[in-house]
């Protein structure tokens, strides 16, 4: 199963993922050139061709390891919480090769590079402590949006 959200993840950002034979691994290609494999266990190997892509299929791989059993939003992106009307995601950004962060209220959003910095915007946007410089998020808050993350990947 995470195999095939790793697929689907990797689809969703322009690769092409085909299943080959029965031992279960997938062809990695950009462009119509294959340029890795994909096997079930997420073990992932390149050809020569796809040396330079290397970075981000394995970033693609280490993030829907993290994020793939939340709830999907949008075209690419996880929802790790939600309270009222806003929302904070992750995604996977090709060309920062790294995990971004969103915080959405009323549709409007905002971009992070840190969870912690997204987790503190959540909780401020959401109104659930009040913004004060230098103010870092309260325990019991901290605690209850790591509930929620934790519960969200096993609800």
């Amino acid at each position: 199963m995470l195999s095939d959200n790793t697929t689907q993840y990797m689809e969703k950002l322009g690769y092409e993922v085909i299943d080959q034979g029965n031992e279960k691994f997938r062809v990695i290609c950009k462009n119509h050139i294959p340029i890795g494999f994909l096997k079930d266990d997420q073990s992932l190997q390149v050809v020569e061709a796809g040396k330079s892509e290397e970075q981000v299929l394995q970033g693609i791989t280490d993030f829907v390891k993290e994020y793939g059993d939340l709830h999907k939003v949008g075209n690419s992106e996880f929802e790790i919480g939600k309270y009222k009307n806003v929302t904070i995601t992750s995604f996977y950004d090709i060309d920062k090769r790294a995990v971004q962060y969103a915080v959405y209220d009323n549709g409007e959003g905002e971009l992070f590079n840190s969870l912690k910095d997204a987790q503190n915007a959540f909780a401020v946007t959401a109104g659930l402590i009040q913004k004060q410089p230098g103010i870092q998020i309260p325990f019991r808050v901290r605690i209850a949006l790591k509930i929620l993350e934790r519960w969200k990947s096993h609800g």
